[in-house]
Formats: structure tokens, sequence, C-alpha cells
């Protein structure tokens, strides 16, 4: 019998063999994304603001020239940044090696980093949570014990894997 918590746009499920991410409240109705969009939008902008910028190198427009720099720059470290982060939504439980709990911050939801291991890469999930958890110290418990039955929860030994 799968586990079951909400997201903040979704669910998770977790069962024996593997935790899932779904829109669906019933497991087993995911399907793995092929591509992960939010790359690919950022790449093509990335590539949109080199050009430009070039553009705006050769006509010699300043203004121009730091604008677009500037946002080659910020989409280009957005994309260093969260490179191995991803979209899979059927993560195998044998291949999760650590669940990290982050509380939430000022801007944010409190969320967990699920970091595995898939094809012989290091890749990381976020599971951000409903908003209406936070501050619910029972809920955030019981999502706690769900995901300690995948892996250990903020282990001391993550940088080492």
């Amino acid at each position: 019998m799968a586990r079951t918590f909400a997201l903040k746009r979704g669910y998770c499920h977790i069962d024996d063999e593997n935790l899932m991410i779904s829109m669906s409240d019933q497991p087993y109705k995911v399907k793995n994304p092929k591509v992960n969009f939010q790359r690919v939008f950022f790449g093509a902008i990335f590539v949109l603001s080199v050009v430009f910028l070039v553009q705006a190198l050769n006509g010699a427009q300043k203004a121009m020239v730091i604008f677009y720099g500037f946002a080659a720059g910020i989409v280009g470290l957005n994309l260093l940044l969260n490179w191995n982060k991803n979209n899979d939504t059927c993560i195998p439980v044998k291949d999760v090696s650590c669940i990290e709990y982050k509380p939430a911050g000022s801007l944010t939801n409190d969320f967990f980093l699920v970091k595995y291991v898939s094809n012989g890469r290091k890749k990381q999930r976020i599971l951000m949570l409903h908003r209406s958890i936070r501050g619910n110290k029972k809920e955030l418990e019981k999502i706690k014990k769900h995901l300690s039955t995948v892996s250990d929860i903020d282990c001391n030994d993550a940088k080492t894997k």
C-alpha cells in the first residue's frame, strides 16, 4: 500500500519499490516525462540572450550590452546551479542515497531534497511541500516518517555519497 502526502503541486506516493510524484492523489497514475522543460526553456532563453548580446556588441549599444550581458549571466547561472535537478516522477527507492529536509525560508515552503543516482549520474529532485504544512508539526512528522522508509533524513554523509 502506498503512503501519500500533498506537495505544492500534486502528490508524492511511496511504495516498497518507488517514490512517485503525480498530479493525482491516486498512486500508479504516474508518467515519467522525457524532457526537462525548465532546462529547455532556460537554455533557449540563454542562447537568445547571448545572440542579442553579440548583436548589441556589434552595434556598440552600451546599455543593451549591459542588459543582455546581465540577462545571459543570470540565466546561465540558473542553468549551472540547477543542472542536476530534474523532473523525474518515478524514482526507484534502491537508487535514493539521501533525503535532506529544508525548512521554510521567508520566500519558500518547506521542502525535501531527494538525492539519488540514475544511470551512473547523481541527480536531485525537490519535493516542495504544500503551504498548509508550514507550522503543522504533526503533519510534517508524518511526512518525515513516510520518507524515512526510503532513506535517512538529513543524513550527515550526504557530501560523501
